[in-house]
């Protein structure tokens, strides 16, 4: 029943997703998502009506815009990620070729200098700290690592955040061209 009334006012849902500088195929995976989500609110009890007959269009606004809101932020983070499943017979090369760029070092030369680079960090961090920070950065929560470990949030954010700075900085400061860090020559 709330579906059907929500399913009336459809067009203007789309036009709300559009106003938030969102695409029609995003626009309407976007709309789809609110939806399911309305169905799933009605069905634990949350009470989504205005009146009787008419939607509480306020709280499908602030859906739609939130929704809108994580796409922005998860397509900024996104933009200079490549994402493969075949690691035997990736090439940057090839992957970048797709995007219209253009790589002027040879795979073999780009793999050697991220390796050294890892392994250039990874002598200067404990082993605690990487464990952590490829665990979180892995996609594991830091509350539910939490309750795992027993080890406090606070301890498990700072522990992240630093070694995100550190390899942050590291990055900087190595000389990609000779495969070195700059301090060091």
């Amino acid at each position: 029943m709330i579906l059907e009334i929500a399913y009336k006012k459809h067009k203007d849902w789309l036009r709300i997703c559009r106003s938030f500088s969102c695409n029609d195929d995003d626009c309407k995976d976007i709309i789809s998502e609110m939806y399911l989500k309305i169905d799933e609110l009605t069905k634990k009890g949350t009470d989504l009506y205005y009146g009787e007959n008419d939607i509480n269009y306020y709280y499908v606004y602030k859906m739609i815009f939130h929704a809108c809101l994580r796409l922005k932020q998860m397509n900024k983070k996104r933009k200079d990620i490549i994402v493969t499943t075949d690691a035997e017979n990736f090439t940057l090369g090839a992957a970048l070729a797709k995007y219209g760029i253009s790589s002027t070092m040879q795979d073999q030369v780009i793999f050697k200098q991220l390796n050294d680079f890892t392994e250039n960090y990874e002598n200067k961090l404990v082993w605690y700290d990487i464990a952590v920070f490829e665990l979180i950065s892995d996609g594991k929560k830091i509350s539910e690592l939490s309750r795992e470990t027993n080890i406090s949030y606070v301890s498990l954010r700072n522990t992240y955040l630093k070694v995100k700075e550190f390899i942050k900085d590291e990055y900087e400061k190595y000389d990609w061209s000779r495969g070195s860090s700059r301090e060091s020559n």
